[in-house]
């Protein structure tokens, strides 16, 4: 962590990546470690309580880590790391193993909460974004055949539906880390480390498998001889497909919400107009990625 003898400030601070939810910045003369920021400070607290926690349980699969102040600010400093992870595809075994055995010890972490509570908990959340910001038509309405509210809702009642066909076996949750993405993989001394963990709960194991397997050439079925993480499997299909509805949804809810603001707060009205044709090109792309997933769950 950065030397205790040091006194950070502001000043020695660089931003090197800012998000809509965080930035991230490295110390002058310190150039080893990164500071992360979060627009909601609780969710730093929560990241940290977490690595706290996987430390406690003895997985190391994380970076070095420590909760510092600054200006009353709160930062999570973290160790940097420099060698991404080589995500696997159909011929690199050796990283399947690796990853597989990774996320099963993550995930045999357990917890006595049942998988039905998590399910409706990730529904519910998407219905309450979606009624917070229903009037999104007003925002989209000069889209021929486009009724975005009438399209989300039909979406929304379709998955609540579909979850009730998966039977739920009282089976502990375990922790899951919520996005597994590529990005969020590295390597150091031969050992899988994994960042960002602010939106990390216990939940489903298959959760988190559903970003995985989401990935372009994913060897999933590799990689499920080599996880043992979870011993409901006899419904894995249909909720990964559950899974990676649930998050497309929610991204196009985020993507609708970040448009919205955007154009509220934009100050040249003349050129709100363009503002709303390149959001709505993301719009329809997360779209037509809904229409693809609704289309082949409904053949399952």
């Amino acid at each position: 962590m950065p030397p205790k003898k040091i006194k950070i400030t502001m000043d020695k601070l660089y931003c090197i990546r800012k998000t809509y939810y965080s930035r991230i910045y490295i110390v002058e003369n310190n150039p080893s470690y990164l500071l992360k920021e979060h627009f909601f400070p609780n969710k730093i607290i929560h990241e940290y309580k977490t690595l706290k926690f996987l430390r406690k349980k003895n997985f190391n699969n994380i970076p070095e880590f420590k909760l510092i102040k600054i200006n009353n600010r709160q930062f999570l400093s973290l160790k940097k790391l420099n060698k991404p992870f080589l995500f696997p595809n159909k011929t690199n075994t050796p990283q399947i193993t690796m990853l597989a055995k990774t996320i099963a010890k993550l995930h045999n972490i357990k917890t006595n909460k049942t998988q039905k509570d998590f399910i409706q908990m990730k529904i519910s959340r998407i219905k309450k974004l979606f009624f917070q910001y229903k009037f999104i038509d007003n925002y989209y309405n000069n889209q021929p055949n486009l009724s975005l509210q009438k399209t989300i809702l039909q979406y929304i009642n379709f998955i609540i539906k579909f979850a009730k066909k998966i039977p739920l076996p009282a089976q502990n949750l375990s922790l899951i880390h919520g996005e597994l993405f590529p990005d969020y993989f590295f390597l150091e001394n031969k050992k899988i480390k994994i960042i960002d963990w602010e939106n990390s709960c216990f939940g489903d194991p298959m959760y988190d498998l559903a970003t995985l397997f989401n990935q372009k050439n994913f060897p999933q079925k590799k990689f499920l001889t080599h996880y043992s993480g979870c011993n409901d499997k006899q419904y894995l299909t249909k909720k990964i497909k559950l899974y990676q509805f649930l998050k497309t949804l929610n991204s196009l809810l985020f993507s609708i919400l970040d448009s919205i603001i955007s154009i509220d707060n934009f100050k040249d009205t003349a050129a709100i107009g363009g503002k709303k044709t390149i959001y709505r090109k993301e719009i329809l792309t997360e779209l037509k990625k809904i229409k693809e997933l609704y289309n082949s769950i409904k053949t399952i």
